[in-house]
């Protein structure tokens, strides 16, 4: 017999998360039905862009309905919460398969991460020469054994974006393209099932570490039946989601004032995407210590994960030293796609140096871009400093740290999302993470404006996407700083 604080979560199951996640998941088969049209060879405008976009952002809405039901009360039991986490896994496994058969949908950066990939296997430095270099468009000259893998790359290399540029991912990430390459050359299947395997991982290490925490392990599904998540993990296979199980780690980690074990995997996943390494303040501040001063722990934590930044970038810089035309400099002095802040602080920082008519020797992108970065950097530093509460409202700080760097930044990709609402799911900031899934598929619609020459409407749809997703998190930061922490972690 259920005892009166089951029933609503039990009522709340039956009657429409299972129906709402099945919903979603009908979304989903219908963009694998589409997913033949957007196979490489096809023109943009001869794509289902706008209507792909259209059923993924209600995807996404019918989930973010199942998660609500899924995510009350916080606490349930056991066996209750057993069969609903086993239907979970098998509805997000089923939207993977979905996504894992057919065409990548909208995006081809797999290219590069299996080209990539070839050139670590031999031996070869990716971040010293670029397509371009390597077909006899630049005066420099690579070696021979490189451009003999080129030409039995075959079309992997010939379809490699930007082949202006030099690779932009960081060694950890050039491991694991190594890996795919060693498993099966240039196979985007490979490729995928490992992408599949590490976002399987994330939301098993997700759910436990709720478990562990006595909060409720279906919060982890805002993760799993995310069907943005699933698209870019698997049906597009975004580097991004290998950073999960790392990114759960250091939560985990952190929960237990182990702050150089979460440091360490913050500082793993920095070697997939730099950006991680601002989360460390907020990690380290869990061994804080007692006392005003910093302990020789939190010093210890900055260390290492400095350490490991210094080993991310050497390479880099050292081929941008030798001349070659490195993605992450071309990335950061002049990318910008999809944004909000940074296209109005741009303005901003443009119209104040014309009035001040210095615009022939002050560049106000570069001064936009540095004043973002400095922004995501504070921010980072000003959320750790108070005292962190228990593990729910740890998760919301590292997600918010988070989320202020990817509304900075001046490109804003629906992917990059896809590797940090884990952490908003285990804080259960529903609000947020159901504004990133059900907004962020209208940057692919940006992609079908463009393509049938509207022009003015995709300039609209930073618009429509970001203010919408900083209100969300907003309310969610009101709800979650409002809540008395129920214990402390330091």
């Amino acid at each position: 017999m259920l005892t009166a604080g089951a029933r609503p979560f039990v009522s709340a199951l039956a009657g429409g998360a299972l129906i709402f996640a099945a919903a979603s998941l009908a979304l989903v088969a219908v963009l694998f039905a589409l997913s033949p049209q957007f196979a490489w060879e096809t023109y943009q405008n001869a794509r289902p862009t706008l209507q792909a976009a259209v059923i993924l952002a209600g995807a996404g809405a019918f989930a973010a309905i199942a998660w609500r039901g899924w995510s009350l009360p916080a606490s349930a039991p056991r066996d209750q919460v057993w069969p609903a986490l086993l239907s979970i896994a098998a509805i997000g496994f089923a939207m993977r398969l979905f996504f894992l058969g057919g065409p990548a949908i909208w995006e081809d950066d797999y290219f590069r991460y299996l080209w990539d990939g070839a050139q670590i296997a031999h031996g070869i430095d990716p971040y010293r020469w670029s397509v371009y270099d390597i077909v006899g468009w630049t005066e420099r000259t690579p070696p021979s054994a490189l451009q003999d893998l080129a030409a039995k790359a075959g079309q992997t290399f010939e379809r490699v974006n930007n082949p202006q540029l030099a690779t932009i991912y960081p060694p950890v990430a050039q491991a694991f393209f190594a890996l795919s390459y060693i498993l099966a050359p240039y196979d985007f299947t490979v490729w995928r099932l490992l992408t599949f395997a590490a976002d399987a991982a994330t939301f098993v290490l997700l759910a436990r570490a709720l478990s562990s925490q006595n909060l409720n392990p279906l919060w982890a599904a805002a993760y799993w039946v995310n069907p943005l998540v699933a698209k870019e993990a698997v049906n597009s296979a975004h580097v991004d989601a290998l950073m999960g199980p790392f990114l759960v780690l250091a939560l985990h980690f952190a929960a237990q004032g182990k702050g150089l074990r979460a440091a360490g995997m913050a500082g793993l996943a920095a070697g997939i995407k730099l950006w991680p390494v601002l989360l460390v303040p907020q990690l380290a501040r869990s061994v804080w210590g007692k006392g005003r001063l910093p302990s020789l722990r939190w010093i210890a934590c900055g260390a290492l994960a400095s350490l490991m930044l210094g080993l991310w970038i050497a390479p880099m810089a050292a081929a941008q030293a030798a001349g070659a035309a490195s993605g992450a400099a071309a990335y950061a002095e002049s990318w910008q796609r999809n944004s909000w802040l940074f296209a109005l602080s741009l303005d901003a920082v443009t119209a104040m140096v014309r009035a001040a008519d210095a615009i022939a020797t002050i560049d106000p992108n570069l001064i936009a871009r540095a004043g973002a970065a400095a922004a995501a950097s504070i921010a980072a530093l000003a959320i750790a400093a108070p005292a962190v509460g228990a593990f729910q409202q740890l998760a919301f700080r590292l997600f918010l740290v988070s989320v202020i760097w990817f509304l900075l930044l001046p490109a804003q990709y629906p992917w990059y999302a896809a590797s940090f609402v884990v952490f908003a799911a285990a804080a259960r900031a529903q609000a947020s993470v159901a504004a990133i899934t059900i907004l962020l598929p209208l940057y692919y619609a940006l992609k079908g404006f463009v393509a049938i020459d509207r022009e003015d409407l995709a300039d609209l749809t930073p618009w429509l996407q970001h203010p919408a997703i900083l209100a969300a998190v907003i309310y969610d930061a009101w709800r979650q700083f409002a809540r008395s922490p129920d214990r402390s972690l330091t």
